[in-house]
């Protein structure tokens, strides 16, 4: 971890994770995101453990990690028993304190990544399909029927203000999008 008053390098950590996939952090530590061992808390002075995302006993690959609405939130792909592609996906809330599993809906595609805007949180799968994702009470999870984006080829989501932005394929263009209105706004460079 790097202390960033004094821009420091403050502790280091050996993962338990074969293949870190994303990072999220906050003034308590840090959340990795790790594939078929789920995700990591790094907090220093601690040692290091990993979470399981599992689903009726079906395991979930993690591929974004995000705070947000005061609870961590994983996204993925859930994997047969051979670790491939079970060809859906996933969202998680999980307690940003412990790693425990609040909630869980499946989606009809994988590869889901995440942002958060000044409307909610939103996960897209690359494809062109876009869910917003509620926390529901103490523990679950809602997601919203998805809307369709009019471009495919999305391998980079953030979100800014009410706006999602979307790097598009290899078309060297940033794609805004305010997700309640539908406007959009695209700069190419």
């Amino acid at each position: 971890m790097i202390d960033p008053a004094t821009d420091r390098v403050v502790s280091h950590f050996v993962l338990p994770l074969d293949t870190p996939t994303g990072v999220v952090a906050d003034r308590r530590g840090a959340w990795v995101a790790g594939d078929l061992e789920g995700v990591a808390h790094l907090v220093k002075g601690s040692p290091v453990h990993a979470n399981r995302i599992l689903v009726r006993g079906q395991r979930g690959a993690v591929e974004d990690v995000l705070l947000s609405e005061g609870s961590l939130w994983a996204s993925g792909t859930m994997v047969d028993a051979s670790g491939r592609s079970a060809g859906t996906g996933f969202v998680a809330r999980l307690s940003s304190s412990t790693g425990r599993v609040l909630g869980i809906a499946v989606l009809p595609e994988p590869f889901l990544s995440l942002a958060t805007t000044n409307d909610g949180l939103w996960a897209t799968n690359g494809w062109g399909r876009l869910y917003q994702v509620k926390a529901v009470g103490e523990n679950g999870v809602r997601v919203d029927p998805q809307r369709l984006l009019g471009m495919r080829d999305v391998f980079a989501i953030h979100g800014s203000g009410g706006y999602l932005w979307f790097l598009v394929g290899t078309s060297r263009a940033l794609t805004g999008l305010d997700p309640v209105t539908g406007a959009t706004a695209s700069y190419s460079f």
